[in-house]
């Protein structure tokens, strides 16, 4: 009938902010790729556009192999993401942003991390 209230055991609160950093840490790793990974797209088809306009100004055709397996190989190199993290996929669209937004997300994790922690029961004294 009477209960004895929870308390948290002595490992509980250390363990949950153990796991609470590897969450941040894992976010601001996530933060990081999606950062390169845009500023490497980016570098990518700029650089396969620049290829395309050299070839065109040399040869005149911009029929050349290297757009077309470009535009096939955009798709595919996506894909992936696009199936697992939509939301992320826009962002890659537009690299630059992609940077910033990356940055927003970890800072927003860590945020919550932050609240959830603070959010933790403290264990109440005894009477005195």
């Amino acid at each position: 009938m009477f209960s004895k209230p929870h308390s948290p055991e002595p490992e509980g609160p250390d363990r949950l902010r153990e796991i609470a950093a590897e969450k941040v840490a894992a976010a601001n790793r996530l933060s990081a790729a999606i950062a390169e990974m845009g500023a490497a797209a980016e570098a990518l088809f700029d650089a396969d556009r620049a290829f395309c306009s050299e070839w065109l100004e040399r040869h005149g055709n911009t029929g050349h192999g290297a757009s077309r397996l470009m535009r096939q190989f955009r798709p595919f190199l996506l894909c992936d993401l696009e199936l697992n993290a939509p939301q992320m996929l826009k962002y890659l669209e537009q690299p630059r942003q992609s940077r910033a937004k990356a940055q927003t997300i970890a800072s927003q994790i860590a945020r919550q991390v932050e609240n959830d922690l603070a959010a933790v029961p403290q264990p109440k004294e005894p009477a005195q």
